[in-house]
């Protein structure tokens, strides 16, 4: 059962959106263990600029980062700490995306398994109308005198978690998490049937986004397995994440084989011009 899992909840402060370019200004854990609790946390002083807004959000400034230690400083500990436990994460895309940047430039190599809080809200209660952090603290009438500082969020998610297997029981919160253990990650704007009908063949894939906009163009023996490999937060660029959020469909070609495809691809890339191609392929090969 899920309790009797290693639990490792953890929410992340950060200067911005894009584990690339961004970095981590606090972390907190709660790690949970046959009963046990544990907390960890820490400020990290970072090398780039905070911005205002996100200073006004977490009330995390350059200031009171001047003294504190390193991502890198304290890797090897918070590594010991989440190693072999099950990321718990509210929008968990975010967290373990830049979980995984920090780690690999420490020299540690990061892959958990995940339980994001948001999809696990959004599947137990649909019918609630929002299922951000804030929302589910009104919902289940927990009151906290901080937002936005990673340890009072981590507490928020705890409360949520035991309400949650308190209401429904914990044998069905187990049943979501293994659902979501079993299907990919999708962008947000993405219907789950548009992937069910890529299929594992040679052949040239489209990304659409609003307004039917062509976001990209790519080719693969294995399109289904392509199509993907885009969905791995890991190892996403910023502007890959950008050009993720914007997708709402994908459309796809079949092709007698590799070169047939990659023949059509450079052929749609040359008369349809897709926004994201020159930009991603540029990045990769900076």
């Amino acid at each position: 059962m899920l309790l009797k899992q290693l639990l490792a909840l953890v929410d992340l402060e950060t200067t911005g959106p894009r584990p690339s370019a961004d970095r981590i200004t606090e972390a907190a854990v709660l790690r949970l263990e046959n009963g046990e609790e544990q907390r960890w946390e820490s400020l990290f002083n970072v090398d780039v600029a905070i911005p205002a807004f996100v200073q006004q959000l977490t009330g995390i400034s350059a200031e009171m980062l001047a003294g504190a230690p390193r991502f890198c400083d304290r890797a090897a500990e918070l590594f010991q700490l989440l190693d072999g436990a099950i990321l718990v994460a509210h929008n968990a895309r975010f967290d373990a995306g830049f979980l995984k940047q920090s780690f690999t430039a420490s020299g540690y190599d990061y892959r958990p398994r995940i339980l994001c809080t948001l999809k696990l809200a959004r599947a137990l209660y649909p019918h609630w109308p929002k299922h951000g952090l804030d929302a589910l603290c009104e919902q289940i009438a927990y009151h906290r005198d901080t937002r936005h500082r990673a340890m009072a969020d981590v507490l928020a998610m705890k409360a949520f978690l035991d309400y949650a297997i308190a209401d429904v029981g914990e044998a069905e919160v187990m049943a979501q998490f293994e659902a979501q253990l079993q299907r990919p990650s999708l962008p947000p704007q993405l219907p789950p049937e548009q992937l069910s009908a890529v299929p594992d063949r040679p052949g040239v894939y489209r990304f659409y986004g609003d307004g039917d906009a062509l976001l990209y163009v790519g080719k693969s023996v294995s399109m289904r397995k392509r199509v993907l490999s885009h969905f791995r937060s890991d190892m996403h660029s910023s502007k890959a994440q950008k050009m993720l959020r914007r997708l709402t469909r994908i459309e796809v070609t079949e092709t007698a084989g590799e070169l047939g495809a990659l023949l059509l691809e450079s052929q749609q890339i040359k008369t349809l011009s897709p926004l994201y191609n020159r930009q991603l392929r540029r990045q990769r090969e900076l």
